[in-house]
């Protein structure tokens, strides 16, 4: 329904100029003075009448004028009312920090508060209990300093168990952040269940890569009370080298994630400071939302990438389940090692004998026992450790041919050092992000090298 003689540049403006008087009457109930609108285009319909124009006003040359200045100026008092009354840029932010994972201390005290309740069936959790733990996680950290109004839209939520599957904790919990009034624009349904996907994944890494620092943390422990036992000191090392590599993985896809969206972040913040245009936030926090996704794998383009994280990731948690075996194998025998030696102290003591021919023959046989574990875990180990490099070099070469440059750039981050490419022929591909930086290096050589020599002619 655009006149013929109105650019769609001007129709646009117009029709975001009658959302927002629109928006401003029903969503903010706050109705702008006619005039503070339409007084731009009466002023022009004025000054032609008044003129000797014999050309109609459509054409005059302030028509384009009149439009901008009234798009800009009810785009300004919609913005004003939504930063000012409704504390616009306090929620985005509120949602990046909570709902994205980026407020660091909060989300690293919150997950151990948390651990050993979500380690538990889903049946068994009850919001009111996760809650108190949210709200200690929110006394504790920097998260308190959050405007009154922030922290009360921060909510716990268990999402149901939809495919029959005997869930943990962790697959159901999430955090949400809950919107209302005219701010339900900017976040509809569709933006929320977005933002859950989201938290879904990066919790999922985040969880993994919590539980390889508490291995670590176990492991440092247990490693103080191995003197003794040499036997075990060359499958630790082994254990602890899979385990930095499985963090260095985990590290770096958080970082992606973050830093993938972090330009798309900071325009939209900056234009919702600016107050531009409600259908120009739109869109930015769209494309925001898409950024992540796409770092996060869980966008519709990367749809092939997610299988293939999934098996990195569930790869990964297995080495914690293998850590915790491994270590409750390991202090069962120190335990009895260090039963036998005050055994041998209480003998000794009463002036008898501290190590009987039983004795000895059943200590050989439980070191025997422990030594099978030991083959038992190592070969378990090495089978654990071919299927997780094999599975983070598809992840690599799926990167390094995907269309979007960062995913190439994620994949030269994951093996900056080449040491999955040494491991397998596939990542020699001349697609790969490696090959075009260095394409792009002799390319740019050669006509660096090929404009100096025309100079010198």
């Amino acid at each position: 329904m655009v006149p013929s003689f109105m650019s769609r540049e001007q129709a646009a403006q117009i029709l975001a100029t009658g959302k927002s008087v629109v928006f401003m009457r029903e969503a903010c109930a706050d109705e702008p003075v006619p005039a503070d609108h339409h007084h731009h285009l009466r002023q022009l319909l004025d000054d032609h009448r008044a003129g000797s124009s014999e050309s109609a006003w459509w054409a005059a040359s302030a028509l384009r004028e009149g439009v901008a200045a009234a798009h800009a100026a009810a785009s300004q008092r919609l913005l004003a009312a939504l930063t000012t009354h409704h504390h616009l840029l306090d929620h985005l932010a509120a949602h990046r920090r909570y709902l994205l994972l980026a407020q660091g201390d909060f989300v690293h005290h919150l997950m151990t508060l948390l651990q050993e309740e979500l380690n538990k069936p889903a049946t068994s959790l009850y919001v009111h209990n996760l809650t108190c733990t949210l709200e200690a996680a929110v006394r504790a950290t920097n998260a308190q300093f959050e405007p009154p109004h922030v922290l009360a839209r921060l909510h716990v939520n268990l999402y149901p168990n939809c495919d029959g599957r005997e869930d943990s904790g962790w697959d159901v919990f999430a955090l949400q952040y809950r919107v209302d009034g005219p701010l339900g624009t900017l976040f509809p349904a569709t933006c929320a269940a977005r933002y859950r996907a989201l938290f879904t994944q990066l919790w999922r890494v985040k969880r993994i890569e919590h539980a390889l620092h508490r291995a670590w943390r176990d492991h440092a422990i247990l490693q103080k009370r191995l003197k003794h036992v040499p036997e075990v000191w060359s499958l630790m090392r082994r254990v602890s080298c899979l385990r930095a590599e499985a963090l260095r993985l985990c590290g770096a896809l958080q970082e992606a994630s973050c830093e993938g969206a972090e330009t798309a972040w900071a325009e939209l913040l900056a234009a919702a400071a600016a107050r531009a245009p409600l259908d120009r936030l739109l869109h930015l926090h769209l494309r925001a939302l898409d950024r992540h996704s796409i770092h996060a794998m869980i966008h519709h383009s990367t749809q092939e990438l997610q299988s293939y994280l999934g098996n990195v990731l569930n790869e990964t948690l297995a080495l914690r389940s293998f850590e915790t075996t491994l270590h409750a194998g390991i202090n069962t025998e120190l335990e009895r090692r260090e039963r036998l030696e005050q055994l041998k102290a209480e003998r000794l003591a009463r002036g008898e004998y501290a190590f009987t021919a039983s004795d000895e023959a059943q200590d050989k046989e439980k070191k025997k026992i422990f030594q099978q574990f030991l083959g038992n875990r190592k070969a378990d180990l090495n089978v654990w450790a071919r299927t997780y490099r094999g599975h983070v070099t598809t992840l690599i070469l799926k990167l390094a041919l995907h269309p979007e440059v960062s995913l190439q750039t994620l994949a030269f981050r994951l093996d900056y050092s080449d040491f999955y490419k040494r491991g397998d022929a596939k990542l020699h591909e001349p697609l790969t992000y490696q090959h075009k930086r260095l394409s792009e290096i002799g390319l740019n050589l050669a006509k660096s090298k090929l404009i100096d020599h025309s100079k010198k002619k």
